[in-house]
């Protein structure tokens, strides 16, 4: 919360030109003290969960499909023409007619992308597996997990159904109907709970076994558990949206919902596994507090979740993830025109010009996307015609870059140029590197990079004189400059160089996120930014030995510890 944190340096300010005695050290720490404690409670918790690390490590995975993992979700025009099963298992989701394809990139839930499903228009999507059905039947049972957020809970809605007029399995959240194998196997008869409220999301838990019981869970709560019997097989697949495929025809129960994450096992979990995958949806998706009281996750996250946060951080002044097509407005088919910022400053980068528009592509790094740069004429410029008060005279930037592909003689990553005036903050390679901050006053020179993803962190303090520039955790130049900054007001750049004048020098490389923070962070802080990032994209093993984050990822908001904290003041 960085405004939390400026209420507290404003204080700090005051209070040391009241106790600007050594005498009254002891009184100032008191009061430091005390306000300390209240900057802890009061700091909010962001969390996230790893989604590569809790499904797949539980047995017999049979298919996950998750709508914030962007490479999995093929859309065109915001509309969703596949999205792929990320289990390995190839059991993705297909929906050829446009007329019904649900949306993508519209709606997020915690920050993370979502689709959204309506009735009016039909969408729905169609697994082309014709055989589905033969995962919910097996000596072993099914679990199934579904992260849903209802829109319109009134008339009969299908939102996950396989089979043609009788046998099928059947699960609605409207009237939260849970047919298994009706009628045949539902010995027990069907499970019916009753609608939950619009707009609040839930992790739906479903479990089977023939022979025995199946059961129900929302929220981690038992809703209810009744007898089965043998089920009638049949063959047929699975469709989400409407009750499709075999006999049964789409349009007899359109639902509206968004839905976040699905997860199917082919076997009956048990209460510990369930209740893991409970706490990881319910963490990812930003509900852990609904989550039924007793529940083991309710207050923490389940073994193996990153919760980091960048603007934990104070003073984010820019942030640009490019892995989020929620975050891109592309233009046609991949070409984007413009990138949000997420620290809400509103600083977004744009690119009017066709010709001039970098591309999404998408599995650059860790299975994530990001922007592609041409080398010849792609690069983003700032709206902000006065980005560079923002990197001068004191900034931390990170980024995480693939560093530039073929023979270009140069190669600008990010810049705020003035020629005119011969003030020039930016990064590039010539083929050696450079940090003007600005030049001609300000640069260090350091050794080009391998062709390959790195994280770089530029930190200026002209307060102090200090800068510094990391790649990959490694220090790559540093010093002290008893220069003062002269005035530069210019858009940022980045894939390019230029600023008040574009001079070219185009990078060929990718981009896939970069922050920006008006004030020089601290050691702990830009560790933790530069974990987070290595984390993020499986660079950890780039970060040098004795680097914090080198073999764990951050955990939790950044928050200064006692000492820090004393320490500042």
């Amino acid at each position: 919360m960085p405004e939390l944190y400026q209420m507290f340096q404003f204080m700090q300010k005051g209070l040391n030109k009241v106790f600007n005695m050594k005498s009254f050290s002891f009184f100032k720490n008191i009061i430091a003290s005390i306000f300390y404690v209240f900057f802890i409670l009061l700091t909010p918790v962001v969390t996230f969960a790893n989604p590569s690390i809790i499904p797949g490590s539980v047995p017999n995975l049979a298919a996950w499909w998750d709508a914030s993992y962007q490479p999995s979700v093929i859309y065109s025009g915001g509309k969703v023409s596949q999205w792929n099963d990320i289990s390995g298992n190839g059991e993705n989701f297909v929906q050829a007619s446009s007329s019904h394809q649900p949306a993508y990139g519209s709606t997020t839930l915690n920050g993370l992308n979502v689709i959204t499903f309506t009735s009016s228009n039909d969408t729905y999507l169609l697994t082309s597996d014709t055989n589905f059905s033969r995962l919910f039947y097996n000596n072993n049972g099914m679990s199934m997990f579904v992260v849903q957020v209802p829109v319109n809970t009134s008339g009969s809605t299908f939102d996950l159904y396989s089979g043609g007029s009788t046998p099928f399995f059947n699960w609605q959240n409207d009237a939260t109907y849970y047919d298994w194998n009706y009628p045949t196997g539902d010995t027990g008869g069907r499970i019916i709970t009753g609608g939950y409220a619009t707009g609040v999301p839930h992790v739906y838990s479903i479990q089977a076994q023939p022979n025995a019981t199946k059961s129900e869970y929302v929220d981690g709560a038992l809703i209810a558990s009744v007898a089965t019997g043998t089920p009638s097989i049949f063959s047929c697949p699975l469709s989400l949206g409407d009750a499709a495929g075999c006999s049964q025809n789409h349009g007899s129960g359109p639902t509206d919902n968004t839905t976040e994450e699905i997860i199917l096992y082919n076997s009956q979990l048990s209460n510990s596994n369930r209740q893991l995958i409970e706490g990881y949806l319910a963490c990812k998706w930003g509900f852990q507090s609904s989550l039924a009281s007793g529940h083991p996750y309710k207050t923490t996250c389940p073994s193996g979740a990153i919760s980091t946060y960048p603007s934990s951080i104070p003073s984010l002044a820019a942030w640009y993830d490019m892995t989020n097509p929620a975050n891109i407005n592309v233009n046609g088919t991949t070409t984007v025109s413009s990138v949000s910022d997420l620290s809400g400053n509103g600083e977004t980068l744009s690119q009017s010009t066709t010709a001039n528009q970098p591309t999404f592509s998408s599995g650059l790094q860790n299975g994530l996307g990001g922007l592609t740069f041409n080398g010849s004429s792609t690069y983003l410029q700032s709206n902000d015609t006065n980005f560079s008060r923002l990197l001068l005279p004191t900034s931390s930037v990170f980024f995480v870059m693939n560093a530039p592909n073929g023979s270009n003689t140069s190669s600008g990553f990010i810049s705020s140029r003035n020629p005119g005036a011969s003030l020039y903050y930016d990064i590039f390679q010539q083929p050696g590197g450079y940090f003007d901050f600005p030049y001609p006053t300000n640069r260090f020179t350091f050794s080009a990079v391998s062709t390959g993803p790195h994280i770089w962190s530029a930190v200026y303090n002209e307060g102090s004189g200090s800068a510094f520039l990391n790649i990959d955790g490694t220090s790559a130049a540093s010093g002290v400059s008893s220069a003062t900054i002269s005035t530069l007001s210019c858009p940022l750049v980045v894939g390019a160089l230029g600023g008040c004048t574009f001079t070219g020098d185009y990078l060929n490389g990718s981009f896939n996120e970069i922050l920006v923070y008006n004030t020089k962070l601290t050691t702990a802080q830009y560790q933790y930014v530069e974990g987070y990032l290595a984390c993020k994209y499986n660079l950890q093993s780039n970060l040098p030995s004795g680097h914090p984050y080198k073999s764990v990822c951050p955990s939790g908001n950044f928050v200064l510890n006692y000492a820090q904290f004393l320490g500042s003041w």
